[in-house]
């Protein structure tokens, strides 16, 4: 057992360093990581689009053929033109924080006139995320590499703390062993 749970740790360690490498190049690199994302979703995208129309070839289904050429389209344009994943995601994201800040705004207005308290951290609340949300839509591509910047930074952390634990896990096999038999 004490064998198998040095192995489970050190396999552990691995993980915890590649996601330390893959935070930190989604940190230092992050218009990298969107384009080699949207070439990699294209990819797929035509491969699964030649699937569908092969698929239509055999079966005569226009949903396949329809499914196919819709997919082999789409994955072309993000393979030719990568930026245009980093440019929807966040225009969406946007979209979605200035109507939740709207709704805030109502909410807060409402928590206002019926004299509830700390109706003004609902007001804060909304008015970051009105801002936030024109951000995103006003500068899509920058949104995209704040945000993969910021995933990169938690994977980051979170690697760390991974690694400290599997160390603190290694020095106590035995006791972990005993545990678990």
């Amino acid at each position: 057992m004490k064998d198998f749970i040095k192995n489970y740790f050190k396999l552990s360690i691995l993980m915890s360093l590649i996601f330390l490498i893959f935070g930190i190049l989604l940190f230092i690199n992050p218009e990298g990581v969107i384009v080699t994302i949207s070439v990699i979703i294209g990819i797929i995208g035509m491969i699964f689009g030649l699937f569908e129309i092969i698929f239509y070839f055999k079966s005569m289904s226009h949903t396949a053929l329809i499914s196919g050429v819709f997919s082999l389209i789409a994955g072309v344009v993000l393979v030719t033109n990568t930026n245009i994943l980093a440019t929807i995601i966040p225009m969406i994201i946007g979209i979605g924080m200035v109507l939740k800040g709207v709704k805030k705004l109502e909410l807060a207005a409402s928590f206002k006139e019926q004299n509830i308290d700390n109706w003004s951290y609902v007001l804060i609340g909304a008015i970051l995320g009105l801002l936030c949300g024109i951000f995103f839509i006003a500068n899509p591509i920058m949104g995209a590499v704040v945000t993969t910047q910021i995933i990169g930074l938690l994977i980051i952390i979170y690697a760390i703390i991974s690694i400290i634990d599997n160390i603190i896990f290694n020095k106590n096999v035995k006791k972990i062993a005993n545990i678990i038999e």
